[in-house]
């Protein structure tokens, strides 16, 4: 692990035979190699953390392959994936403690403060979103139940426009959040959810919920690092200066506070209000009639592979809501320089430590 990472291939050829492409002589060994380099991460220089995780991603994304025997190999998908799970369980066992202690000595053990006067802690996305309301599944019925759209679920066509909705808010969010560097650190704009990521989250995290697809309050995201609380705090502050829309905030989820966490970081989720030049609110009327929309359609459509049927249903009932307010839960998620740091190195422990099944590993690694 401390040398270079075509070093380490050299010495792991099954594991590099599939990374390039190529069948190995043995998956067991591919497993076994695989397990290593997690276990070793956190020793390789930061400088090869991208190109390391990217490498192990694609390997492990044939997990639910030799689960299901698309690929015969001399390890099943199921010892596989409780071989790399081992690895990063034990690792992420390790973190909490070194990390709480950071906080304790360096006084980060304080909540921000969000300005709200009301307890939104419990609010969901169909409080805004009108299309995962209870009282609108009687008009998705309606329309699902025209021969034209028969092969298109209602759980798909939900997901199909949560991504195009929100790749819309990403691009009003982008114009008023400029990515890079600003006074208060650096913000990063990463894409939308994808569908996958949302559909595991779904059968998952939320599959006992009274309204699953309700429980995604993160499918448009910003992240800022800063170096110190204080400039945490004045980055929450600036977004009730926002002329051009209204931020309601509704939570916050500080784990840095929490000594059992191995991920230091503070989520915030507000509900985004943008406005018109009128300073009226922006319907989905103007969502429709915006020249960027179309555009925002095909990104979604390209990214998530949505059906055309799925799309022009989409389509239909966002017309159906033309009146009503684009409003979306968006979370920022802020990050200290030192544990972002930290978060990088190890983020792929928590991806294989939190998936339940070969099959939702191999869904979380695949765009890789």
């Amino acid at each position: 692990s401390k040398g270079s990472v075509k070093d380490w291939e050299m010495n792991h050829k099954d594991f590099a035979a599939v990374y390039h492409g190529k069948e190995p002589s043995s998956w067991r060994n591919v497993a076994v190699s695989t397990a290593e380099m997690l276990g070793n991460i956190s020793e390789i220089p930061f400088g090869d953390i991208h190109d390391v995780k990217r490498r192990l991603l694609q390997v492990i994304a044939h997990t639910d392959c030799l689960a299901t025997g698309r690929i015969n190999g001399d390890i099943s998908g199921e010892d596989w994936f409780e071989l790399i799970k081992a690895s990063s369980d034990e690792k992420l066992k390790q973190l909490p403690a070194i990390l709480h202690k950071y906080a304790s000595e360096n006084d980060l053990l304080i909540e921000l403060n969000l300005g709200n006067k009301k307890d939104y802690s419990t609010t969901q996305q169909d409080k805004f979103v009108p299309y995962l309301a209870s009282n609108f599944r009687k008009e998705i019925s309606q329309l699902l139940s025209n021969e034209e759209y028969g092969g298109v679920g209602e759980i798909e066509l939900k997901l199909a426009m949560l991504a195009v909705h929100s790749e819309y808010i990403h691009v009003l969010v982008a114009k008023r959040l400029h990515e890079g560097e600003n006074q208060f650190g650096v913000l990063k704009a990463p894409e939308p959810k994808s569908i996958n990521r949302m559909q595991v989250k779904v059968e998952t995290d939320y599959k006992d919920e009274r309204n699953p697809v309700a429980c995604l309050r993160d499918t448009v995201r910003r992240s800022i690092e800063c170096e110190n609380i204080e400039l945490e705090q004045a980055f929450l502050d600036s977004l009730r200066e926002d002329k051009d829309a209204v931020w309601v905030p509704l939570r916050q989820k500080n784990t840095v506070l929490d000594a059992s966490s191995s991920v230091k970081q503070c989520l915030v989720n507000y509900c985004f209000k943008p406005k018109t030049s009128d300073l009226e609110s922006i319907s989905f009327a103007d969502m429709l009639n915006d020249s960027q929309f179309e555009n925002c359609c095909e990104q979604a459509k390209e990214r998530n592979n949505i059906s055309d049927d799925t799309l022009e249903a989409a389509l239909k009932l966002f017309g159906s809501l033309s009146a009503k307010p684009i409003d979306m839960i968006v979370e920022f998620q802020l990050y200290l320089k030192h544990f972002l740091e930290k978060r990088r190195m190890c983020h792929i422990w928590y991806k294989v430590s939190r998936a339940e099944s070969c099959k939702y590993l191999t869904l979380d690694c695949a765009k890789y």
